[in-house]
Formats: structure tokens, C-alpha cells, sequence
């Protein structure tokens, strides 16, 4: 997390004057709330290949890859040779040239970063992005040789297997991705398929089984499961898997449709009738929903979006390995190219932060919200920016936004919290914050936090439990050891 944290400063006893200046919350405190902010702005966001991948391309190089030498000047700048504005180039003219771009950026990475298996797995997703699935297929090998443990390399492989028809291959790459990261959001349902489309429904069923123990709100397991047990004619089965994927998408016509057939096969009549009508109502809002999406689909906005993902992700390797100047470039790229791509305005707005250029960080984060309102982390860092310039109205404005926008994380009741406390703000207002984050949160640093805010407040007996209880989550801590004391001497 890009907040800047304050100095340790000089604390007064817990039974001092309350007229005098609240104590800042203790550093762990403090540590505690960017830790529990659960947001790492550098961190990738879904690569690229049509779902979510595991591997932050900005990570340390694990073991097998070698780091990338210092360079020893600074590389030359971008020149890109396109303005994405132009009115005198055509939609494909414009498609053409953002395309190879794309595939420049990547390949100069590679030049640059030759033994990075970051560096060619983003040129394989910049090819597979493409339709290029050779290239792609032979920088993913290239990768895994620099990075042989590497789980999104072998579940893109397995995607281009599967697009390609061999699905024994898909299975092979799927079991090793799943053998490097068997948490890997998805690996299941597409081993689960791979297997479905084998004619193997036994090893398709344990798959997706456990798939939908790894992703419980996720329908598709469910679905497909509801399908492999209507083909083995084990109805009730079907049936339950089909009514667990509408409890949590009641959109799914194959749903209603696999219902209506169980529910027949069964004998069951009126509610085989009944699942049919459902079926018909529901698939005709499907086609109503896909002659929408062809009547507004825009192929070159997709294909910005598409290099502004690229230009984003290209850039947190070079972050990493401090190439900033040519980073920053990148995201900026991406951001002109893309409206809506909220991972490169993050990059941009922690990259400010970060260096305490608080006037260039707040438009960024002031974007991710006009893009997405409920964007919680965004009203978090605002409040941070605002209460580093000394505008404390717009800083408590703000963090009482990340309450409302993200009531069940306990970041805003904290970051309100300490901003009242430290402000004179009212010290009920205080307590019950804490209370809800200790809710949310039951760690020791919250815990120690509310103990001295019921301490000020006179409510010894409740300051006394909430100290003991960070001293028992933390008994090695020995400023809960001394809280404890100062509590029952106070």
C-alpha cells in the first residue's frame, strides 16, 4: 500500500489531561491499517489470455530466473508513432498501428529484459491477444525454461491446447499449472473441461467439485456439473447442481433448459412445464442482451483496451526493475489510450504518492472514481492526500466515503478513526468506529487502539478487556504488556 506513514512520535501517558494533544496511533497501529488495506497498487491485474492469472508480473524473479543486470545508461524514451486522436486515420488504419505497438512494446521489454520470464510471457500475451497463438506458444516455453514453476504459463498453454482442439494436451499443461499453484483461480473449471470434452466425466466431475469448493459464487461450476450428471442420468443430482448455479446467477438459460429436462426425465411434469417457460423467457433476454452487444460492438476500442493493458503491465516490469521514466510513459500511454482502464491511473497515482507529489497523485485517484464510484481504495488514498495537504474537511469527507462505499472492510473505520482521534475529533464517534473495525478486523493492533480510546473515554473496564485481549493475540508485544499496566494503575 502507497500510503505514507508518519514518524513514531512521542506519546503522553494514558491517564494525562485530555485537553492536551490525542496521541497518534502507535506505528503498529498504523502498519496494522496498510496491511489490512489489502490492496497492493503494483500488483497486476488479470493478464491477459480470457481470465484471471496468478502471477504478478512485477514479483521478485523466483528461482531459475535471473534478475535483469543494472543498465548501465537509461534506455532511449518512447516514441510511438501514432496519435490515437488522429481524425485523418481510418478505423482500421488506427487498429493496424496500435496493434504493432503493441507487439513493439512487448518485443522491446524482451530485447531489454532478455532472461525475464515476466518480459516473454507479456509478449506471449501480447501475441495470444492477437490470435497469434504459435508466437504465443513458443515465448510461453521461453518463458517457463527461465521460470519452469510458473502457473500462468502453463494454463495459457493449456487455453491455446484447448482453442486448438487437443484437449489431451490442455490436460497435461492444466495438471501442471494446477501442480504450481493448486489455488489458482479457475484451473479447475478448465481442467474440468478439458476433461468434459475427453468424453472422461468421472475425472470432469472432481474438477469442477473442486472448483466450486475454491469458488463458491462462481455458477459455472455448477452448471457444467449440473450437465455431466444429466448425461450420466443421475437427475437429482443434475437438478441440485442446476438450482445452485441459479441461486447464484438466476440468468442461465442452459440452467432452466437442464432443469426442465431433469425435471421431465423424473416425472415430473407441471415442473418440467413451468422450467420451460422460464427457459424461453430467460433465452430470449439473452438474444435481446447479444443483438445489443453487436449493435455498439467497437473493435478498435477493444483493440485500445487491449495495448492499454499491455502498455500497464509493461510498465510494472520496468518499475520493477526502476525504469520509472519509461514506466511512467507507459502508463500515461495507457491511460490516453484506455478511459476505462483503472489499473494504469492506480500505477500512476501510487508512483505520485509514492514521492509525495500529492498534486499529480490526487487527479489520478480523482479518475479511478468518475470510472468507478465505489471504488473504496481510491476514497482511501484521497483522504490521505487531503490530510497531507492540511485540508481536513475533504480528508474526513473522504474516508467517511470509504465507509459507505466498503461497509464490510474495516480500512475506512480505521483510517476514520485515527483521523479523528488525532484531530479532537468526538471520542464516541472514535469508540464506535473502532468497535465495528475490530468487528471486521479482530487483530491485536486494533484491539490495543479502541483499549486507549476506552481508556480516554473513562470506561476502564472495557479499556482493561480490549488491552488484554491485543496481549492475548500478541503476547510477545511488550507494548501491549505495558498497556495492560498502564490501564491498571490508571
Amino acid at each position: 500500500m502507497a500510503k505514507q506513514r508518519r514518524g513514531r512520535s512521542k506519546t503522553r501517558a494514558i491517564g494525562s489531561s485530555p485537553k492536551q494533544r490525542r496521541p497518534a496511533p502507535t506505528k503498529t497501529v498504523l502498519i496494522a491499517m496498510a496491511v489490512l488495506l489489502g490492496v497492493v497498487i503494483t500488483a497486476v491485474v488479470a493478464l491477459r489470455g480470457g481470465g484471471s492469472t496468478d502471477t504478478d508480473p512485477t514479483s521478485p524473479p523466483a528461482a531459475g530466473e535471473t534478475p535483469a543486470p543494472p543498465a548501465a545508461t537509461t534506455p532511449p524514451a518512447y516514441h510511438f508513432k501514432v496519435d490515437p486522436n488522429d481524425p485523418a486515420l481510418s478505423a482500421g488504419q488506427m487498429d493496424r498501428a496500435l496493434r504493432q505497438e503493441q507487439i513493439e512494446i512487448a518485443q522491446r521489454l524482451v530485447k531489454d529484459l532478455p532472461t525475464s520470464a515476466n518480459a516473454l510471457f507479456l509478449l506471449a500475451m501480447a501475441y495470444q491477444e492477437q490470435g497469434n497463438s504459435d508466437e504465443a506458444a513458443r515465448y510461453l516455453q521461453q518463458c517457463l525454461a527461465h521460470q519452469p514453476q510458473r502457473a500462468d504459463a502453463y494454463d495459457q498453454l493449456g487455453r491455446i491446447a484447448q482453442q486448438e482442439g487437443k484437449h489431451d494436451k490442455a490436460v497435461d499443461y492444466f495438471t501442471k499449472a494446477r501442480q504450481c499453484n493448486p489455488k489458482m483461480p479457475g484451473i479447475n473449471y478448465r481442467l474440468g473441461n478439458a476433461y468434459k470434452a475427453l468424453a472422461k466425466p468421472d475425472e470432469a466431475i472432481a474438477a469442477l467439485t473442486e472448483n466450486a469448493t475454491l469458488s463458491p459464487d462462481a455458477p459455472e461450476s455448477f452448471l457444467a456439473l449440473g450437465e455431466l450428471h444429466l448425461q450420466k442420468q443421475e437427475y437429482e443430482a443434475a437438478r441440485e447442481h442446476y438450482e445452485a448455479a441459479l441461486a447464484r446467477d438466476p440468468s442461465l438459460s442452459k440452467a432452466y433448459y437442464g432443469l426442465a429436462t431433469a425435471a421431465a426425465r423424473l416425472g415430473q411434469r407441471e415442473q418440467a412445464s413451468a422450467y420451460r417457460r422460464q427457459f424461453k423467457e430467460v433465452e430470449e433476454k439473452e438474444r435481446e442482451l447479444a443483438r445489443e452487444r453487436r449493435a455498439t460492438y467497437d473493435p478498435l476500442a477493444l483493440t485500445r483496451a487491449s495495448v492499454a493493458h499491455t502498455h500497464t503491465d509493461v510498465g510494472r516490469v520496468l518499475q520493477v526493475n526502476k525504469q520509472m521514466t519509461l514506466a511512467e510513459h507507459l502508463w500515461r500511454r495507457a491511460a490516453q489510450l484506455d478511459p476505462n482502464n483503472i489499473a494504469c491511473r492506480f500505477s500512476l497515482a501510487d508512483y505520485y504518492l509514492r514521492a509525495n507529489r500529492f498534486a499529480e497523485a490526487l487527479p489520478w485517484y480523482e479518475q479511478i472514481i468518475r470510472i468507478q464510484p465505489d471504488n473504496g481504495v481510491a476514497y482511501f488514498f484521497i483522504g490521505h492526500i487531503h490530510e497531507k495537504r492540511g485540508q481536513k474537511a475533504a480528508a474526513q469527507q473522504a474516508y467517511e466515503k470509504v465507509i459507505e462505499v466498503s461497509p464490510d472492510r474495516p480500512e475506512g473505520f480505521l483510517a476514520l478513526a485515527r483521523f479523528l482521534w488525532e484531530n479532537q475529533g468526538d471520542l464516541q464517534r472514535v469508540r464506535q468506529l473502532l468497535q465495528r473495525a475490530v468487528h471486521l478486523a479482530p487483530i491485536a493492533a486494533n484491539y490495543a487502539f479502541l483499549a486507549r480510546v476506552c481508556h480516554r473515554t473513562g470506561d476502564r473496564e472495557a479499556a482493561l478487556a480490549a488491552a488484554r485481549k491485543a496481549l492475548q493475540l500478541a503476547p510477545r508485544n511488550p507494548e501491549y504488556r505495558r498497556l495492560v499496566q498502564q490501564v491498571r494503575e490508571n
